[in-house]
């Protein structure tokens, strides 16, 4: 269906309902056996996730790859793909006012990556020809059905594209690449869904050690007293330390008396395998976003034929899928 089935009443955006399954990585319903009877649900911003230093890695070098491919433009002549000129040429070229060809795939390589969709607003000039193509914020867009099947796409406003409020296309106004449908056909899902505690568990490791170090690399600890003293004089200690000797008062010389001892009681870096524990959850990442630990120097291989095997299952494995689900979106 074209533009010319809105003037039949073959479409109608009013009845169309937003579709369900977007947006589940954000919440992770079971992060221990139980937890969601118990109402122990996690929930995973995306600025927690692209902070991991893994996920930042990862998604970087998958957007850069795809961005160093050329675009060619080719038509089949006696059943062989040849290269042609064509008027798409200088779309790609510049897609828009404000991106070249290799700021907008790495803008569609991201968004497909971090949220598992990409979609594309066309833009039109006078004679129906698509003269520009921007890439909308996934987070702002959202894919419509109306009670006949036919799909729409909700795009909130935005000032960059010109939109002063929420408008309703078509879907032949946008393209919308996707992958990983598990719950809808019409929603993509991102890599980061099998991956989101992993990112949650090194962030949360990294902003432990972060306080640790900031308390001058002392644990958190007690004061222990020989005999039984009474609830007042152990709140008067215990404000006594905490301004004398926390923050900065670090490095300070306490001086105990009648007996007392601190006793640190944190759990050092060695018994909670920090190191390891951070390795592991960088790649838990790689593995979901099918990007090489080699590449992010989080494993150490001395042969140099196996670091070339895993340099051409990179190129294989992680920008392949991408760029040729963006080509056929692009031709279509």
């Amino acid at each position: 269906m074209g533009m010319l089935d809105w003037f039949t009443g073959k479409k109608s955006a009013s009845t169309a309902q937003p579709v369900n399954g977007g947006d589940v990585w954000h919440t992770i319903h079971e992060p221990s056996m139980g937890a969601w009877q118990r109402n122990e649900e996690i929930e995973v911003s995306k600025n927690d996730q692209m902070r991991h230093h893994a996920v930042f890695a990862c998604v970087s070098l998958i957007t850069r790859d795809i961005g160093k491919l050329k675009i060619k433009t080719k038509k089949k002549v006696d059943g062989v793909m040849q290269p042609c000129d064509s008027r798409v040429n200088s779309l790609l070229a510049k897609p828009n006012e404000f991106q070249n060809w290799q700021q907008f795939a790495e803008a569609w390589a991201t968004s497909k990556s971090t949220s598992g969709n990409t979609y594309v607003l066309k833009v039109r000039n006078i004679f129906g020809d698509v003269w520009k193509l921007h890439i909308l914020n996934p987070e702002r867009t959202k894919p419509l059905v109306d009670p006949n099947g036919n799909v729409f796409y909700q795009v909130r406003r935005d000032r960059l594209f010109n939109l002063d409020e929420d408008v309703v296309f078509p879907a032949s106004e946008i393209i919308h690449d996707r992958f990983n449908c598990f719950y809808h056909p019409l929603v993509g899902l991102s890599p980061i869904t099998a991956c989101a505690l992993s990112a949650s568990q090194g962030i949360s490791i990294q902003r432990n050690a972060q306080a640790f170090f900031a308390n001058a690399s002392r644990p958190s600890g007690i004061l222990v007293a020989p005999g039984a003293i009474s609830e007042s004089t152990g709140a008067e200690l215990k404000a006594n330390w905490d301004r004398n000797y926390s923050g900065m008062g670090n490095g300070r010389t306490a001086v105990l008396g009648d007996g007392m001892t601190y006793v640190p009681i944190s759990v050092a870096a060695n018994d909670a395998q920090l190191v390891e524990q951070l390795k592991l959850s960088g790649e838990i990442v790689c593995t979901a976003l099918v990007c090489q630990p080699l590449k992010l120097v989080l494993l150490l291989y001395q042969a140099v034929k196996l670091v070339i095997t895993m340099i051409f299952i990179i190129v294989t494995a992680c920008s392949i899928t991408l760029s040729q689900s963006k080509l056929y979106s692009i031709s279509t």
